[in-house]
């Protein structure tokens, strides 16, 4: 799983360590926490992989975004994705929008730190994503809901093998 950062014009974009900001980006940094509002919006690519003789398709998904246990949101798609047989790959992609500072409100000093510096590429430790899904396939004309959730991990920010 990997992620792909996309901000709007008035957002900060393509900041990938603290040490890119200059001193506008600090200020919008420090007028969005003074409004108590620090919003993030990312896209989030997940890699499917069809084991299977034909072609699958996935046509719903249900999905809550956990990091560190914390959860962010949650959502849901209706994008079908189609992904090719005998092992093929396509990404599901998912639009995450959250308000870090809404979330994080109740979370310990060292929690938010540890996800402020891994954010920035500066932690020691990594943070832990997770994905929880619920996808709903069509067979034979008619929608299927797996029968349960199914849960995705990967870890991002210092030492960890995805970076």
């Amino acid at each position: 799983m990997g992620t792909v950062i996309h901000n709007t014009s008035d957002k900060l974009q393509n900041k990938d360590q603290f040490s890119d900001l200059n001193l506008a980006d600090i200020t919008k940094l420090g007028l969005a926490f003074a409004k108590r509002e620090m919003p993030l919006e990312f896209r989030l690519n997940i890699e499917t992989k069809n084991p299977n003789q034909q072609t699958a398709a996935l046509n719903k998904l249900d999905w809550t975004f956990y990091i560190d246990d914390i959860e962010m949101t949650q959502g849901n798609t209706s994008q079908r994705i189609e992904i090719p047989a005998n092992g093929g790959v396509n990404d599901l992609p998912l639009n995450i929008n959250v308000d870090l500072f809404r979330v994080l409100s109740g979370e310990s000093k060292d929690a938010i730190i540890n996800f402020a510096l891994n954010l920035s590429g500066q932690g020691n430790e990594p943070s832990r994503v997770t994905v929880k899904a619920k996808p709903t396939v069509v067979v034979a004309g008619r929608s299927v809901d797996y029968p349960g959730y199914i849960t995705i991990n990967n870890e991002f920010g210092s030492g960890s093998p995805s970076q």
